[in-house]
């Protein structure tokens, strides 16, 4: 079974957003999955892994969208390890990565 975290990349740029990324680790082996989602260092909970958005921020609403696709990935991932686990043949992260940007090329183009 593999390990699934959401972590944040601040930018090395004052006042720039970061990167978000999913680390897979399977069999002691880490890998890093990149997103396409951007957040700025205050919206980042780090003791909780996971964006936050504060009540009068004018980026709320997109914040609170990143939140959710960041749920929906991580649990499409979850699913994709599970079904690799199930199938009862050894696996590695990168396969794991392999079928999440499969079925991202699927929905999305």
């Amino acid at each position: 079974m593999a390990s699934i975290k959401v972590k944040f990349r601040p930018s090395t740029v004052a006042d720039r957003e970061g990167a978000i990324y999913y680390q897979i680790i399977h069999e002691r082996k880490v890998r890093q999955l990149p997103t396409d989602y951007k957040v700025f260092r205050s919206e980042w909970d780090e003791s909780r892994s996971m964006v936050k958005a504060t009540r009068n921020s004018v980026r709320k609403p997109l914040v609170l969208s990143i939140r959710e696709l960041i749920h929906w990935d991580v649990q499409r991932l979850i699913r994709i390890d599970r079904r690799l686990e199930a199938g009862g043949v050894a696996y590695t992260a990168d396969d794991v990565i392999e079928g999440f940007n499969r079925y991202t090329r699927v929905v999305f183009h």
